[in-house]
């Protein structure tokens, strides 16, 4: 029973399977990671778009809820492929999403599922991202730029 013991035949194909788990638990991990940045950059553009926009309504001086159908109907127009159900987090004061005298600020947010990760417990991850443009007028302009400035 000693001799049986202390040999090792059959040790690599042990070795290789418990290596071979875990990294294709790894590479699950990382092709849901990259998927959701992935998510996340779409959303970033959306709430760029949308706060821009939001500017672009605060300077014509519209309502606020004028400002925030235009902000909404932006941020779900840059929707598309996967992030195609992104939610418009409404203002709040100080909160989330808000409208002051001089910025928008804007969030977006949506649940992201996930494909492998499902196999270590992970369903789905809530991505956000956010964006807040301010209104700022050109003052001390001393050199010649490429652009017209009004007169």
């Amino acid at each position: 029973m000693g001799g049986m013991l202390r040999r090792d035949e059959g040790a690599a194909a042990i070795i290789v399977a418990v290596c071979l788990t875990v990294f294709i638990g790894l590479s699950a991990l990382v092709i849901d990671i990259g998927l959701w940045y992935n998510f996340r950059r779409q959303l970033q553009t959306a709430a760029d778009s949308a706060a821009l926009a939001g500017c672009q309504e605060l300077i014509l001086d519209k309502t606020d809820a004028e400002i925030w159908d235009t902000v909404g109907n932006l941020a779900h127009s840059n929707e598309s492929g996967p992030v195609a159900s992104c939610d418009v987090i409404p203002p709040s004061a100080g909160g989330l999403s808000d409208i002051t005298e001089d910025s928008v600020k804007v969030t977006v947010s949506m649940e992201a599922q996930s494909f492998f990760g499902r196999l270590l417990g992970v369903n789905s991850n809530l991505i956000r991202a956010q964006s807040r443009a301010q209104v700022g007028y050109l003052a001390g302009a001393k050199t010649p730029v490429p652009w017209a400035l009004p007169s």
